[in-house]
């Protein structure tokens, strides 16, 4: 055996034999130099060092990290690659154990976990993991996972510069954590209820906003813009996206967005699927139960019935009436109570429509002889067929637009004080519906004198020179609808609203079962509602002026149930 002198080995056999010896005795201290990261001088500034061999820095490099990880594994496994290298493996053990302590867990998850994580390592998070279960420090690994993915999350919902993106995100999130969950940490139960509770800390540390954005998320995938997803696609999309509602508290927020964005798809045919639609609104039932999801299923019932009735229609002695002509008719029957409330408006129709509604009134009330029907002008829409010079265009426009348009049909010009007389729309909406005639891509009116005010005396004329190339049928800019939809969309005040009287009501069935409480314990047995204390204040003070809860008259923060 030669020696091992810092000099140059001499060119004969022993002295490779040596080198081989040397790499014996290396391994026999410790860590085999095997597959190891390219050689650096040795560190002396805290290094980490397993048998007198010096481990990587892992603060920047991830794969220094995986070969550090692979060589602990293989110490423990007692042999590398399956052949035994070294003579004496209970040092070797001995040696990965040490780096298995406490003091070096917490210093490679410190400096390795986030560089792990971040570049979506499976294979290294499993060994991490397998490692440290073996000598019980699976805890340590867990506090670092629950660390990253609230950390993580909290970033993007706090992101008010990124609100467009934040569902996107948040699913991207899941994916990954799921991911990691599932393949590194063996679908751990404890890894699992960690990423729960994480989920459920960040997502609601911005009160209301994840859920109002989610609610925009799914209206955008269910409308008629999003992108053309398959079936498939679409219910594991929707699947992803429950899964992220699960973890909100204020699901009672989620519920009015969802319910004003539902209304504006179906009222305007703009849903791409129904069966899209009760996909989602059954997987609201079996988290929230059928008392969160009531009105959202009695809206596409309204929608199915509809469909029902108007076949019926079509079928029936009325749809045969002379004056239906040759118009189509499609009518929805909204429930009273069930869709958001939407602006009335004393309409005047032209005969040749009116009497499309007296038809469809005497069928219906003779089905329905008890019930009462209320036209709804300000979400209704035509389509009209328009003959220009230049060719034949049918034209998707709103009922305020149509009424105005077929005006034109005996006279060329006609000014607004006349417009506004013979429809009865309000001035604002008038307004509005005469601005999308005269502006925009669709000119079919002409207005005099020319500028964005519309005065008592400005005149409109048709526009016969109107062409729109390429297209047949041209959807007119509906600004009122737009608006009247948009209001249906405010609902913050209705949401306040509604969580203050379904929290009064919680307040009193729990009052009633326990006659009394302090608002502490008031505070613990509402866990199913969201609320802040500041809230349950103002609705306790509510409910003692409404005669139904007591203040203590010795303990100020004790509370009485009145008979």
């Amino acid at each position: 055996m030669t020696s091992q002198g810092q000099g140059s080995a001499p060119s004969s056999p022993k002295s490779l034999q040596s080198s081989d010896e040397q790499s014996k005795k290396r391994s026999s201290e410790g860590l085999s130099d095997d597959d190891g990261p390219p050689r650096k001088q040795p560190r002396t500034d805290g290094g980490l060092q397993l048998g007198g061999s010096m481990t990587p820095s892992i603060e920047d490099s991830p794969q220094r990290l995986r070969w550090y990880l692979a060589q602990l594994e293989r110490c423990l496994s007692g042999a590398s690659d399956g052949v035994p290298r070294d003579p004496d493996e209970g040092t070797r053990t001995r040696a990965a154990q040490q780096y298995l302590s406490q003091a070096h867990v917490a210093k490679v998850l410190e400096k390795g976990f986030a560089l792990l994580m971040e570049q979506d390592m499976l294979d290294d998070l499993a060994r991490m993991y397998r490692l440290y279960r073996s000598v019980g420090a699976q805890d340590w690994l867990r506090s670092k996972f629950r660390d990253f993915v609230k950390k993580t999350g909290l970033s993007i919902v706090m992101d008010e510069g990124n609100n467009s993106t934040m569902v996107v995100n948040l699913l991207a999130l899941k994916a990954k954590s799921d991911q990691i969950w599932e393949k590194a940490f063996l679908k751990d139960d404890a890894f699992g209820h960690t990423l729960k509770d994480s989920f459920e800390s960040f997502i609601n540390e911005r009160r209301n906003k994840p859920a109002e954005l989610l609610a925009k998320f799914l209206d955008s995938k269910l409308g008629p813009c999003s992108k053309k997803e398959t079936v498939k696609d679409m219910e594991g999309l929707i699947d992803k996206v429950m899964a992220i509602f699960r973890f909100l508290s204020s699901k009672d927020v989620f519920e009015a967005f969802y319910q004003k964005d539902l209304a504006v798809r179906l009222l305007l045919g703009k849903s791409a699927s129904l069966d899209d639609e009760q996909t989602v609104v059954s997987k609201i039932k079996a988290q929230c139960g059928p008392q969160f999801s009531a009105t959202l299923e009695r809206m596409l019932k309204d929608i199915d019935l509809s469909r029902d009735l108007l076949s019926a229609f079509r079928e029936s002695e009325e749809s045969r009436d002379g004056r239906m002509g040759d118009v189509d008719l499609n009518v929805l029957v909204l429930r009273t109570g069930t869709w958001p409330k939407i602006p009335l408006c004393d309409l005047q129709m032209p005969v040749r429509l009116s009497n499309h509604q007296d038809v469809f009134r005497s069928f219906y009330l003779r089905q329905y002889p008890s019930r009462r029907l209320t036209w709804l002008p300000s979400v209704a829409n035509c389509v009209l067929r328009a003959d220009f010079p230049k060719g034949r265009k049918e034209l998707v426009a709103s009922l305020y637009q149509t009424v105005i348009l077929l005006l034109f049909n005996d006279a060329d010009e006609i000014g607004y004080r006349h417009i506004r007389d013979h429809t009865g729309i309000d001035e604002a909406d008038l307004k509005l519906t005469l601005h999308s005639l005269t502006t925009g891509n669709v000119r079919l009116l002409k207005k005099r004198p020319q500028g964005r005010n519309i005065t008592e005396d400005a005149q409109f004329a048709y526009g016969f020179d109107f062409s729109h190339k390429g297209q047949r049928r041209i959807k007119i800019d509906t600004i009122q609808t737009v608006q009247v939809l948009e209001g249906l969309k405010r609902s913050d005040e209705k949401i306040a609203q509604d969580r203050g009287y379904a929290l009064e009501a919680a307040i009193v069935r729990i009052m009633k079962e326990h006659k009394s409480l302090s608002d502490s314990d008031l505070l613990r047995k509402l866990l199913a509602i969201p609320v802040r204390s500041v809230d349950l204040t103002k609705r306790l003070e509510s409910l003692i002026e409404k005669g139904y809860i007591a203040r203590d008259k010795t303990n100020p923060l004790l509370y009485h149930y009145v008979a």
